[in-house]
């Protein structure tokens, strides 16, 4: 049946979907008259009978039969794979004139081997990725890399289930891939974790290291063990800091200058922000020297998110939650808290008034773990009221799992623990007046990592358990 080309132009691109490629195809094609209901009759009787055969492969050539289920996902990986060759096909128009002119059978082998493409592409850009990987001690990326992608390659089945992917991918882009399956998505992730490499090789491991520490001390947690995107850190500090006329490969933003621009920026509209965004971007790559198109082109998709992120976090004036600040890495030695090498009183009290005439929080707590040589000297201090506020927090996150464990230590009772006891629950259930030091490190205990919560926690259990708590009633 022949159709002029104005009826073409009815086709609503739309309507159709990359996950399910042919099948929106021909349903749009047969709404739009481009296909009579006897071709689609005929396509789906063909696509029956390549069901068969693979049914009889699948089972060694001994059977046609299996679970509904099986055949389910044996027609849904054929699909997968006529839509691989069909999608690379050009324009819907010339898609569809491909598919009615070309046996079903043959639409799969075309979309089969185009896979087969796509895995071998896929394979050296994850052996290119593994080369140009950020030096990070982030779990996930390396997991990924090292481990999931691995998985992915050795079981794949391209013949039987081309849509799945075998392996957990725990790494996260800074664009996710929302519509794509099985090798389609593992090329599309390996591409973009090269983009986003490249990006990272612009600037030194130490600066993304030290990028990556002030995150986890801000937030308080072990920045390892989370699912971050290093670039998404990294292109986040790169650009604000291009606003900020910084050189291009400072990462380095301070506390100060946070304030000063959140002030600055607030009162612009989304028109005004997204321009300064668009000029620091550009400004940022023209600096850094990078002129591979596929790149720029990833910097300006991630421009447009940044700059709505960016408006959110002014409104909210929650600026540092996007941006990471330089945090000092407190560096105190190691405590060995001894009980009975105490202070004598007059040194504790000269102790108390340096504390109190030191304006600076990372000092205050650098001075404290540096001179207090006991359990109980520490809480001495802290009873002194010299730490205020998110002072605390700092303190806490500076200390030693040992030496929490202790001062933890001296506000339960074995009593309270049970066999499925935990720290954080006796904690909780606990009355601790709202203004101490008592109530600050029940708080701190409740936000830090989980996997420090059950250290400390255990512990005191064994602490406890051989009465080793110096100083108990405080």
């Amino acid at each position: 049946m022949d159709f002029s080309v104005a009826r073409q132009n009815n086709m609503d691109v739309l309507a159709l979907d990359d996950n399910n490629y042919l099948v929106s195809l021909l349903e749009e094609a047969v709404r739009v008259e481009l296909m009579s209901h006897q071709e689609l009759d005929d396509i789906q009787a063909q696509l029956m009978e390549l069901l068969k055969k693979v049914i009889m492969r699948y089972n060694g050539g001994d059977s046609s039969s299996v679970r509904v289920e099986t055949a389910q996902n044996l027609l849904t990986s054929i699909l997968f794979s006529i839509d691989a060759y069909c999608i690379q096909a050009g324009q819907p128009e010339a898609c569809l004139a491909a598919i009615q002119k070309t046996p079903v059978s043959r639409l799969f082998e075309l979309g089969q081997e185009k896979l087969k493409q796509y895995l071998a592409d896929s394979r050296l850009l994850w052996e290119e990725n593994r080369n140009s990987r950020v030096n990070t001690s982030l779990i996930a990326y390396n997991s990924t890399l090292d481990e999931a992608l691995p998985d992915f390659f050795r079981q794949y089945d391209l013949a039987f289930f081309a849509y799945d992917i075998p392996c957990a991918i725990d790494y996260p882009l800074a664009q996710e891939i929302l519509t794509a399956r099985g090798v389609v998505y593992i090329k599309r992730y390996m591409e973009r974790i090269k983009l986003e490499n490249q990006f990272c090789q612009h600037f030194q491991e130490s600066q993304i290291a030290g990028l990556l520490g002030d995150y986890g001390r801000t937030c308080r947690i072990d920045y390892t063990e989370y699912l971050l995107n290093v670039f998404e850190l990294v292109v986040n500090n790169a650009i604000f800091a291009s606003l900020l006329d910084k050189p291009a490969t400072c990462l380095a933003v301070s506390r100060n200058e946070l304030e000063t621009w959140q002030k600055r920026l607030e009162n612009l509209d989304s028109a005004a922000l997204e321009l300064y965004v668009h000029l620091a971007t550009v400004q940022l790559a023209s600096s850094l020297g990078i002129h591979d198109q596929d790149l720029l082109d990833y910097l300006k998709q991630y421009e447009a998110l940044f700059s709505r992120r960016l408006l959110n976090a002014l409104q909210q004036k929650q600026l540092e939650r996007l941006i990471i600040t330089e945090t000092r890495p407190l560096k105190p030695g190691p405590i060995s808290f001894t009980s009975g090498v105490n202070m004598e009183d007059e040194d504790l009290r000269m102790l108390v008034d340096q504390l109190l005439d030191c304006q600076e929080a990372g000092q205050k707590c650098a001075m404290l773990l540096s001179s207090v040589g006991s359990p109980e000297d520490f809480v001495a201090i802290l009873e002194s009221d010299c730490f205020f506020e998110d002072e605390y927090a700092k303190l806490f996150e500076a200390m030693g799992d040992m030496e929490l464990a202790l001062i933890a230590g001296m506000l339960v009772s074995s009593e309270r623990w049970e066999d499925d006891s935990t720290l954080i629950g006796i904690l909780e259930e606990m009355e601790l007046p709202d203004d101490n030091w008592k109530s600050e490190m029940a708080a701190y205990l409740k936000v830090c990592h989980h996997s420090r919560q059950v250290r400390i926690g255990e512990l005191v259990r064994d602490m406890l358990a051989q009465e080793y708590i110096p100083g108990r009633n405080v």
